[in-house]
């Protein structure tokens, strides 16, 4: 009988040590596959600046629409293909809508601005290819000369000036910036409220832009994970020179915690940039949707 309470006991703290063990993942990059997800990113910002003693302000906004869907997965790795959709964007100097009618060859030769809006139709609905690790990073973007190279023969625009209008919207930086600050809450290890944690990106579509994020699990309901972030951002002339910019961000984000997949993204942000003449503060409003559709 006391070697029967005895394989009991141990068996029973054994199970008890399996259980203990089995943690709860991290939060972590994880998309599910034949998913499309419907990406949204709109927005809207703010310049103001002071030049000869006069107030200077300039308004532009955006809302770029893409799509990513996982086409392969390895043991540290996803492959995905990265969509384009429609981009609008409105600024002081020239406008973009792709969801209009393309404008005339003719009246691109004449203005030359017309060329931002002409050059985005072609991009609609190509693709390019991303991989992305666990941590939720671009690790390599692949068919951007690619695609630069086929809209330049289709407009009949030289492959140079085709680059140089597009670099803003279609580049392996962009990608990976625009895709770097969408998942940078990632990886995070919270299992409770209230738990914080730290994540560092640097931005390189214009410059080396440092971005260290504070990030707090405010609640969570079944799968979804409410988050609160605060952004310390800053740019240095020659990555260890003085520092031109600097600025903050706070927001809010609502994701999957087991697919790292943020519902939506919502921030507001002001940086100071200066110049040899003058300061520019930029306020800007960052709102991202992402919908999955399931076949």
């Amino acid at each position: 009988m006391f070697r029967l309470f005895i394989a009991c006991f141990i068996l029973i703290s054994c199970l008890s040590c399996k259980q203990s063990n089995n943690k709860q993942p991290d939060l972590s990059f994880n998309p599910e596959p034949s998913v499309l997800y419907k990406l949204s990113v709109t927005r809207i910002n703010n310049l103001q600046w002071i030049y000869q003693d006069k107030p200077q302000q300039a308004v532009d906004s955006s809302l770029i629409n893409y799509t990513f869907q996982l086409i392969r997965t390895t043991d540290t790795a996803f492959l995905l293909k990265f969509t384009f959709g429609n981009f609008r964007k409105k600024t002081n100097q020239y406008k973009v809508d792709t969801e209009t009618g393309i404008a005339a060859f003719t009246a691109v030769n004449t203005n030359p601005l017309l060329l931002y809006d002409y050059l985005l139709h072609f991009a609609k609905e190509q693709s390019v290819t991303v991989w992305m690790n666990t941590k939720g990073r671009s690790i390599q973007v692949n068919g951007v000369e690619r695609l630069v190279d086929s809209i330049a023969k289709i407009s009949g625009e030289p492959e140079n000036i085709t680059r140089q209008f597009l670099e803003d919207f279609i580049s392996d930086d962009v990608i990976k910036d625009e895709l770097n600050k969408i998942f940078c809450f990632i990886p995070g290890k919270p299992k409770n409220p209230r738990q914080s944690w730290v994540e560092n990106i640097i931005l390189m579509a214009k410059a080396p832009v440092k971005w260290s994020t504070s990030f707090t699990l405010d609640s969570m309901r079944n799968d979804t994970a409410d988050i609160s972030c605060n952004s310390f951002m800053s740019a240095r002339q020659g990555g260890d020179g003085r520092t031109y910019m600097k600025g903050k961000l706070t927001g809010n984000i609502k994701a999957s915690y087991t697919s790292g997949i943020p519902f939506s993204w919502i921030a507001s942000s002001e940086t100071t940039t200066t110049t040899d003449s003058y300061d520019i503060i930029t306020r800007q409003f960052l709102k991202v949707s992402i919908v999955a559709e399931k076949p």
